[in-house]
C-alpha cells in the first residue's frame, strides 16, 4: 500500500514541482537574458511579455529550451519598436545568448 501510495502521489507531484520550477526558473532567466541584450544594443525594455502558443512568428520554434518573449523597447531616438525575441539554444537552453528578433512593422 505504501508503495502504491509513493508511485500515485508523490513521484507525479516531485516531477510536476521539478517541471515548475525549471518553468520558473527559465522565464527569469529569459527575462534577465534579455535585459542585457537590451543594453548592449542601447535599447530600453518598456514591457515584456512571455509569448505562450499563440500565433506568432516562430510558431512551434519555442518549444523545447527556447523561450519566446513579446517586447516594447524604446530606442535611442525615443522611438518605440515592438519584437517577438526568442532567446536560448535548443539544446543547451538560456545557457547561450542567442536572440532571434522578429520585429513587428
Amino acid at each position: 500500500m505504501e508503495l502504491l501510495l509513493l508511485f500515485f502521489i508523490a513521484l507525479p507531484t516531485i516531477i510536476f514541482l521539478f517541471f515548475a520550477l525549471d518553468y520558473f526558473y527559465s522565464l527569469r532567466a529569459g527575462r534577465t537574458l534579455l535585459k542585457e541584450w537590451a543594453v548592449n544594443n542601447g535599447y530600453e525594455l518598456l514591457t515584456v511579455k512571455y509569448g505562450l502558443i499563440r500565433i506568432n512568428p516562430f510558431f512551434f520554434n519555442f518549444l523545447w529550451k527556447k523561450r519566446l518573449f513579446k517586447v516594447t523597447l524604446k530606442t535611442m531616438e525615443g522611438n518605440q519598436r515592438s519584437a517577438w525575441i526568442l532567446v536560448g539554444d535548443i539544446l543547451s537552453g538560456l545557457r547561450i545568448k542567442e536572440f532571434d528578433i522578429k520585429w513587428i512593422a
